[in-house]
């Protein structure tokens, strides 16, 4: 995972993330089965919600329009809630700062996703996807 930030302002700021990789599926029991390429790509806006929090939008695939609630507890860990069109995702990501551009990430996410064209509204089988990614942003 890759993640670019970009500071406009105090309050405002720009981002562009991604991964790919190789996945699993926990309930697959057929050991010939292919393994899926999993990638998620989001660029957008980041504005500043209070003291501790940020609002995050995205577009990007596969969720084309994705809205997170970021909270800060401290400098070095951070809770994510959003809505999009993926479906109702949470998230913990752990930061450790390597220099005063580039962090090491390490994040933990689950989404529950939902098929809009389907005759059941709500898919109840979550993901989840844990990894590392670095992080560059503008120096301070």
């Amino acid at each position: 995972m890759l993640r670019l930030s970009y500071g406009v302002s105090p309050g405002f700021g720009l981002f562009a993330q991604g991964f790919a990789g190789p996945g699993f599926w926990l309930t697959e029991t057929d050991s010939g089965a292919t393994t899926p390429f999993l990638y998620d790509v989001r660029i957008g806006p980041k504005f500043r919600a209070g003291r501790h929090g940020a609002v995050r939008a995205g577009i990007g695939l596969p969720g084309f329009l994705d809205v997170e609630y970021l909270h800060d507890f401290g400098r070095f860990l951070t809770a994510s809630a959003g809505l999009g069109l993926r479906g109702l995702s949470l998230g913990l990501c752990g930061r450790v700062r390597l220099s005063r551009t580039l962090s090491l990430l390490a994040a933990g996410n689950t989404v529950v996703g939902w098929e809009l064209l389907g005759a059941a509204p709500l898919n109840y089988a979550p993901a989840a996807s844990v990894g590392i990614a670095l992080e560059a942003a503008q120096p301070k």
